[in-house]
């Protein structure tokens, strides 16, 4: 709850801030979410105990994403062995299927959550690489489903983890 410094007096809040007395008009609206607050987690708190098919188990709680981190930036990426997501690609043709594969690829990299997530540095090395290789192999994939290398260069320049790269994405791909 928002409360203004006007409301300090109905809702009997000392000067300390530290305890606050909700008004009688409110106080039953509160207790009433309340309750359905509780009602809820008591729910969840007992479900956990109960038994559940393990087939629909899993497959409802396969992740969606994955975090992962990669030059001390954090990131998240589309699970390709979500069940859902495995069963689609093998239904399509190997064409179709790298054109879902890329299109995915540029989901992730242009997530807006994956804009502002940065994590401690660690082995920036290897990371460095394996950064390299992820943006080249994006690059290659985005060049196979028909755009042009500079258009892919410059699609995947706009991905915050691949700033700076340009230059090495050219020497590898020979652009």
């Amino acid at each position: 709850m928002d409360l203004t410094g006007d409301m300090d007096f109905d809702w009997k809040i000392d000067v300390k801030k530290s305890s606050a007395s909700p008004p009688a008009i409110v106080r039953e609206k509160i207790r009433r979410i309340a309750r359905i607050a509780q009602e809820a987690s008591r729910k969840v708190y007992y479900y956990r105990g109960a038994v559940i098919n393990q087939k629909a188990k899993t497959e409802d709680n396969d992740a969606i994403w994955e975090q992962a981190s990669i030059r001390g930036k954090t990131f998240f990426r589309i699970n390709r062995n979500h069940y859902l997501l495995k069963e689609a690609c093998t239904a399509l043709n190997a064409d179709a299927a790298k054109k879902i594969n890329t299109f995915i690829s540029l989901i992730e990299g242009f997530a807006p959550m994956n804009a502002s997530l940065t994590g401690p540095v660690s082995n920036e090395d290897s990371q460095d690489h394996e950064l390299l290789d992820s943006a080249v192999r994006f690059c290659s994939d985005l060049i196979e489903v028909g755009y042009s290398p500079c258009e892919a260069l410059r699609k995947v320049l706009q991905i915050s983890i691949y700033e700076g790269m340009d230059e090495a994405i050219k020497d590898r791909l020979k652009i």
